[in-house]
């Protein structure tokens, strides 16, 4: 597009302008407020900051296009600068108007310059706030949806650590189950060996009642023996003891028989030998 046309609105573009309504964006707005039918297109370009040219002949062609603007005229002397942009579009040059028709629109253009500034001012500051509660109400969805992610995060990290619990304690309770099966396992068998070593001694404690029943029988039958061997041999002392008095009252009793009898004997014989001394007295006288 060349940079060089004049655009001016048409009745449409007026109107919206006017009424402040239309469906156009703020920036759209903005350009077609600056289309006066007598600035060309590089002067609009030069009351935007950031605006290039292309981007300016693309909102030109959009505003021409939806028939809020149209093309009044086209200087000779363009610029090299503004060259034919790639969002060049086809469009239909209408017939140039008449110089009063131009001037009577520019007339008309700059009677509502000042109150169409005055209601951009004043739409742009509705804009803003607009847009500033908008950024408001966006800042608290975002902090909404951050406090949910956040949240969310929250849940996520309690339940990944509930799981892990879960998992933790499935683990201490297979690993407690584990060790009571080990501990009941250790138990019967310790139990078993308790059996065994109780019957072993039981076996071994009848095996030393036993042997203690017959060394003590062993021990009483020798008692009653040695006893009965002192008895025997007592009786046989006694037995001895009288027949040795026996036999001393037997040897006394002999003795004394003896002596008795050689007493008489020699009484006898002195009887004797007295009878024959007084026969042979007698014999003598």
């Amino acid at each position: 597009m060349d940079l060089s046309a004049i655009y001016s609105k048409t009745p449409k573009g007026l109107r919206t302008r006017a009424s402040l309504i239309g469906g156009l964006s703020s920036h759209l707005m903005k350009v077609l407020t600056h289309v006066d039918g007598a600035s060309k297109s590089e002067n609009i370009l030069l009351k935007f900051d950031k605006l290039t040219p292309q981007q300016l002949s693309a909102d030109l062609i959009k505003l021409e296009q939806e028939g809020y603007i149209r093309l009044s005229a086209v200087t000779a002397n363009s610029d090299a600068a503004w060259a034919l942009t790639s969002n060049f579009a086809p469009m239909i040059v209408e017939e140039y108007q008449s110089e009063e028709a131009l001037d009577a629109s520019a007339k008309a253009d700059t009677a509502l310059a000042a109150r169409m500034e005055a209601e951009q001012k004043a739409l742009e500051i509705a804009q803003t706030k607009q847009a500033a509660a908008l950024a408001a109400k966006q800042q608290a969805v975002l902090e909404q949806d951050a406090k949910l992610a956040a949240q969310q995060k929250a849940d996520k990290k309690a339940q990944k650590l509930h799981e892990k619990e879960k998992v933790k304690a499935e683990k201490k309770v297979q690993a407690q189950l584990q060790q009571e099966r080990v501990a009941t396992q250790l138990a019967a068998q310790q139990l078993a060996a308790q059996q065994l070593a109780d019957q072993l001694a039981a076996q071994q404690a009848e095996k030393l009642a036993a042997q203690a029943r017959q060394k003590a029988e062993a021990n009483l039958k020798a008692e009653k023996e040695k006893k009965e061997l002192e008895r025997q041999a007592k009786l046989e002392a006694e037995l001895q003891h009288k027949a040795t008095l026996k036999a001393r009252e037997a040897a006394e009793i002999a003795q004394q028989a003896a002596e008795q009898k050689a007493n008489e004997s020699a009484h006898r014989e002195i009887e004797r030998i007295a009878r024959d001394a007084e026969e042979a007295q007698k014999k003598r006288e």
